[in-house]
């Protein structure tokens, strides 16, 4: 299932960031995003809530898990794909840069994005 809502953006705006979509993967486990450095300009945050995926940053494969979270920055590459014998949920919310732009500027080589969370309690 794959749910995704593109929400209203301002195009002048004195905000940090602003939300630009959201949206919530579940059982495709063929699943793979590969987006090529520059082709997005905005932040991406991804939360696996259950099962598990892959994330491949400088030819290195991190595996993760309920509980984990990464964090994509305006215009880096990114490679994330599902597991196939267990296919991630993972819900997701995109930002737009506001005025804080120049926080990032000239900042390619960003640190490691990846968040480690305690486990997700199933409900």
């Amino acid at each position: 299932m794959r749910r995704q809502r593109l929400l209203p953006t301002l195009q002048e705006h004195t905000y940090f960031c602003l939300p630009e979509s959201v949206g919530w993967y579940r059982d495709e486990p063929s699943h793979l995003v590969e987006r090529p450095e520059g082709a997005l300009n905005n932040f991406s945050i991804h939360l696996i809530t259950n099962g598990k995926g892959f994330v491949e940053k400088d030819n290195e494969m991190h595996t993760l898990q309920a509980g984990d979270a990464f964090l994509y920055f305006p215009l880096q590459k990114q490679r994330y794909y599902s597991s196939e014998e267990e296919p991630w949920e993972r819900p997701l919310g995109s930002f737009l840069r506001g005025e804080a732009e120049g926080l990032f500027d000239g900042k390619r080589d960003v640190p490691d994005a990846f968040v480690d969370c305690p486990p997700v309690e199933a409900a």
